[in-house]
């Protein structure tokens, strides 16, 4: 893109995030402030295994930092922050909040984040949650996070994954064609085709229903980025990873825990790959998966397993090593037990990898050869969708902490 295509680029998302925000949350409200602590609480502490007091008393860099909320939650864990974002209207609510709960240690700024000058090294730790999707030059503005901080410190960065977004991208989509041909309002249609989706993102992410649409619907630069991206930029950048949320690592690791568990980058980038191919089909959080592989099927694997650990120990802790007749054939029996179960647990794995991917990728094809379609109507739409737009409706944002070497 030209300079005045990066022009037009940002005017046209700030033009979208004056009349709605996408980061205001509703922490006046102490309930809301309650659950959004909660919320970084366990986003920090347990699922990026970084202890929320690594943050106290560091310098924290926040690019794009929308309405403040985060930085008002990182300086209660004992940051001072430095917050810049190009919306006055959404730094002007930041300073209202940071006066309000008369907070020191917190400072806000208008700037455009794609042309700030960063300070070098400046800071401990830098953070930009849910912008790289909006900013024209994405790579540029992860390296201002790398380059802005310490030798050692941490970059944190919220994000979009491509396959997570296809979902969300179809909403669009579907959306822009209806609006064409009826010129209803996108509001209104976004609240009666996927209220399902936005109720869920207002549960979860305490966002309102308006600020939501307007982000993901009306705002149309909205990139997603792949981890093989990121693993990219790890590598030209000098980085260390040190976590992610979702996980998307091999469930099934056995190396001890003296040895270096990092897998060939080639190897790192297929698992990478299956997970974002996850995200595009996800229709349940992992939590309801489970459930349904183990409790819904009443499949209690871990005694079977139990029991031929123990059986096979017994004979092999004796002096001799000698088993009886008896012995052997209640070995054979619980190793039968066993595989059964991991059949059978390999089967309802199945049911949310491949037959998923079938079923909603068929889906996501004959929706967009509805939508190239001149007689598109919902009604001939909704004849498509049996599967797609339940649930998650792909994945939401995604955290990646580096440490920088």
């Amino acid at each position: 893109m030209s300079k005045k295509q990066e022009y037009n680029w940002q005017k046209k998302v700030l033009r979208d995030f004056k009349k709605k925000s996408p980061s205001k949350i509703k922490i006046e409200d102490k309930k809301i402030f309650k659950k959004y602590l909660r919320n970084h609480l366990n986003l920090f502490n347990d699922n990026l295994k970084f202890p929320v007091e690594l943050f106290k008393n560091k310098k924290v860099l926040d690019l794009g930092c929308g309405t403040g909320e985060v930085d008002i939650i990182l300086n209660s864990f004992g940051a001072k922050c430095y917050g810049f974002d190009f919306n006055n209207i959404s730094i002007d609510r930041a300073n209202f909040l940071k006066k309000k709960y008369k907070i020191k240690n917190l400072y806000f700024k208008t700037q455009n984040i794609e042309d700030l000058k960063i300070k070098k090294e400046f800071y401990d730790i830098a953070v930009s949650f849910g912008v790289i999707p909006h900013v024209y030059n994405r790579e540029n503005l992860f390296k201002k996070l790398v380059q802005s901080t310490k030798k050692n410190g941490y970059i944190i960065l919220g994000y979009v994954e491509d396959g997570g977004l296809i979902q969300r991208l179809l909403h669009r989509a579907i959306i822009r064609k209806i609006n064409e041909n009826n010129n209803k309002d996108i509001f209104f249609l976004a609240k009666k085709i996927f209220s399902e989706h936005i109720k869920r993102s207002v549960k979860y992410g305490l966002r309102s229903e308006e600020s939501i649409i307007n982000d993901y619907l009306v705002n149309q630069a909205y990139i997603g980025i792949s981890m093989g991206q990121l693993v990219n930029w790890q590598k030209k950048y000098n980085l260390k990873f040190y976590s992610k949320c979702p996980d998307a690592s091999l469930p099934l690791r056995i190396d001890p825990s003296f040895q270096n568990h990092t897998l060939e980058e080639k190897i790192n980038k297929q698992l990478y790959s299956l997970s974002n191919l996850r995200s595009v089909f996800s229709m349940m959080s992992d939590k309801e998966v489970f459930n349904s592989i183990f409790s819904k099927n009443k499949i209690d694997i871990s005694k079977d397993i139990d029991i031929f650990i123990k059986l096979l120990t017994k004979i092999l802790q004796r002096d001799k090593n000698a088993a009886n007749k008896k012995e052997l054939l209640k070995i054979k029996n619980s190793k039968t037990q066993v595989a059964k179960k991991i059949i059978k647990i390999n089967n309802l794995i199945k049911k949310y990898t491949h037959d998923n991917f079938e079923k909603l990728s068929q889906e996501i094809i004959e929706i967009i050869s509805e939508i190239s379609n001149k007689k598109f109507s919902f009604e001939s739409l909704n004849k498509k969708v049996n599967y797609l737009f339940k649930g998650y409706n792909g994945l939401g944002t995604s955290y990646i902490l580096f440490k920088k070497k």
